[in-house]
């Protein structure tokens, strides 16, 4: 990702690039994470655990 936005070893950011490596970094930071949530998030909802499945489930850990 740091390739991407023009930030190698020897970077040095002049004024003019400052914002675009600020926009990199917030993406890193946010955006990436941020996409990832909701990708686990809407995973999460479409497991189907309610309802008898749930009281069955339970049931066995009783048993358990």
């Amino acid at each position: 990702m740091f390739g991407n936005i023009g930030w190698d070893k020897q970077y040095i950011p002049l004024p003019a690039d400052l914002n675009i490596v600020i926009l990199g970094l917030k993406a890193i930071m946010v955006i990436f994470p941020s996409i990832a949530l909701v990708i686990g998030l809407l995973a999460m909802r479409s497991y189907d655990l309610h309802g008898e499945k749930l009281e069955r489930i339970r049931e066995e850990l009783k048993k358990i």
